[in-house]
């Protein structure tokens, strides 16, 4: 009966320490997955989810490979964050992803990351300011916006053209002088047209008239620099010359260019407009009346106005 029993004691002993070896053996260091969706344009620092995993210790995060470099941060307790934010692009990708590995320095276990993202209207989303009043306003209307979202739109839109004056033309050096007047609508000769397929959404111009100014317009030619121009959008709304420029956005607008674009700006009745002398070729086309066709050439001015267009549509 005793050896039966240190028989039984014996087995039961080896089968635990059996048991033990295969619990340890099998260990898989793991580490949680983290799909997501988010809208396109987040700010940067945006929490995308946290890393989880069985390893304990001290534990070490890092992104080792990603699908556009710096999409993602991680910090040391594997919260997941958007670095770059202008890459979270629809446009441009409609998902991200990444791999993250977390380790104690003896094991190592494998996250993998995947953010999708949803379609917005990417003018509102740089928006600030002006948010609530682009998003009462109808399409094909025009709103005044500051220049700080203005210069936004101009360097977070993707395939953005200036058209009109350049930004060196726009703050050259040379003083500001005044035209006024009668009606007229303007365009300089010499401007960087836009691309076949381009859609205006943004404008501005410099201001001399003091006082609430309206009745103003936007036109667009996809004939020449001459002839052709018909309006983009409703009039400008009514504004003032708090500024030396004044800043627009164009909600909704879908009309594409069919050829190289020329842009011009009607000026109602008494309004002025700034213009620089920046050099002897310096030339303007001007039509004394609210028609298509500017057939006046004349010269010493770069009227400082400006169009941003792009070939993709951004917005709603």
């Amino acid at each position: 009966m005793k050896n039966l029993f240190k028989f039984a004691l014996i087995t039961m002993l080896i089968t635990l320490c059996i048991s033990c070896s295969k619990d340890e053996e099998t260990f898989i260091p793991s580490a949680s997955d983290i799909n997501s969706t988010i809208d396109e344009n987040p700010s940067t620092g945006t929490t995308i989810g946290t890393v989880a995993t069985n390893l304990t210790g001290t534990l070490n995060y890092n992104i080792v490979s990603e699908s556009i470099t710096n999409a993602f941060s991680v910090n040391s307790s594997g919260v997941i964050t958007v670095k770059d934010a202008l890459v979270f692009d629809y446009e441009a990708t409609t998902s991200l992803t990444a791999t993250v590995s977390v380790t104690n320095s003896s094991e190592t276990a494998t996250s993998k990351v995947s953010v999708s993202l949803n379609d917005v209207d990417d003018i509102m989303s740089f928006l600030s300011t002006s948010r609530s009043a682009y998003e009462a306003a109808t399409n094909n209307s025009w709103i005044q916006i500051t220049s700080e979202e203005y210069n936004s739109l101009a360097e977070s839109l993707n395939q953005v053209f200036r058209s009109g004056t350049t930004e060196e033309e726009y703050n050259h050096s040379n003083t500001t002088q005044n035209s006024g007047g009668g009606l007229y609508t303007i365009t300089n000769s010499q401007q960087p047209p836009m691309p076949t397929g381009s859609i205006v959404f943004a404008f501005r111009y410099r201001t001399t008239t003091g006082g609430s100014i309206s009745g103003n317009k936007v036109k667009l030619s996809n004939t020449s620099n001459n002839s052709g121009f018909e309006d983009i959008g409703t009039v400008l709304p009514d504004h003032n010359a708090i500024e030396d420029d004044v800043f627009f956005v164009l909600k909704g607008n879908d009309v594409k260019t069919t050829a190289e674009g020329y842009i011009a700006i009607m000026m109602a009745s008494g309004n002025g407009i700034g213009y620089k002398t920046i050099s002897g070729n310096d030339t303007f086309n001007v039509g004394f009346d609210d028609g298509p066709e500017l057939n006046d050439s004349r010269s010493g001015a770069k009227f400082l106005f400006q169009g941003l267009s792009s070939t993709q549509k951004q917005w709603d």
